[in-house]
């Protein structure tokens, strides 16, 4: 009874608008092409993105119980049962190979990110576009799409309430990254925001002082000697930024 009237309350109060966050994100949708949301929660970024014609539809899918009865609710409401399916699944693994063109991942860690996306290997083979907003560890998907044949397209910085927010999208191809643009961001060292010059100099040490103190937790993509060389590289270039 207690978890069901706390369902109720949920989906009474569920948002109509998608944050500041999600909108950044949906400029980097692929317009025309559908789209599997992956932890999508309550679905809002699929029904927006259906509702204002940039995509014609998409998959929302999420493991928990609750977002799949939030997302089903908020697609039911908004009539667009036909146009988009909601799935209950880990990761990539409710969608078919070919399903969607595009996959968008937002609002989880980076280091879950590329577990649900190593395991989601499979269901890749059909995906040309991969839109993503890792909450931290950003340098270990850059990691992770470099070397399993992704090449980072674009990348956005957003400060907002005292928190960086990273935005990526990748297509296919070839781009095997330098230790430093793995912590930087390729696309973001090419023409850095001046928000992100002042981030990327704070973030630096703290991973500096999190290798020192923890080793592998930093490490978790690639070798300690990897970062290590990393830490050094990006230190240089975010320096020579602030000149």
């Amino acid at each position: 009874m207690a978890e069901s009237l706390c369902r109720f309350f949920l989906i009474v109060r569920m948002e109509t608008n998608m944050e500041p966050r999600l909108e950044r994100l949906a400029e980097m949708v692929r317009p025309g092409w559908g789209l599997a949301e992956i932890a999508a929660n309550d679905a809002i970024f699929s029904a927006t993105l259906v509702k204002r014609g940039i995509i014609p539809y998409a998959i929302a899918s999420d493991i928990g119980t609750s977002p799949v009865l939030l997302a089903q609710r908020r697609v039911w409401h908004d009539g667009l049962s036909a146009r988009i399916a909601v799935r209950q699944g880990d990761g990539l693994t409710p969608i078919a190979v070919g399903e969607v063109p595009q996959v968008a991942i937002a609002g989880i860690g980076g280091l879950r990110m590329t577990r649900l996306l190593e395991a989601g290997r499979p269901q890749l083979r059909g995906v040309h576009r991969l839109v993503l907003q890792p909450m931290g560890h950003e340098y270990a998907v850059r990691f992770w799409l470099s070397r399993q044949g992704w090449r980072i397209a674009e990348e956005h910085f957003l400060w907002r309430r005292q928190h960086g927010y990273f935005f990526m999208s990748a297509e296919r191809g070839v781009e095997v990254l330098s230790p430093n643009a793995c912590l930087l961001g390729p696309r973001l060292m090419e023409h850095p925001p001046e928000s992100y010059v002042a981030f990327a100099q704070e973030e630096v040490v703290r991973l500096r002082h999190r290798l020192a103190g923890q080793g592998r937790s930093v490490s978790a993509q690639g070798d300690e000697a990897f970062w290590q060389d990393a830490l050094v590289k990006a230190g240089e270039v975010v320096m020579e930024w602030s000149l």
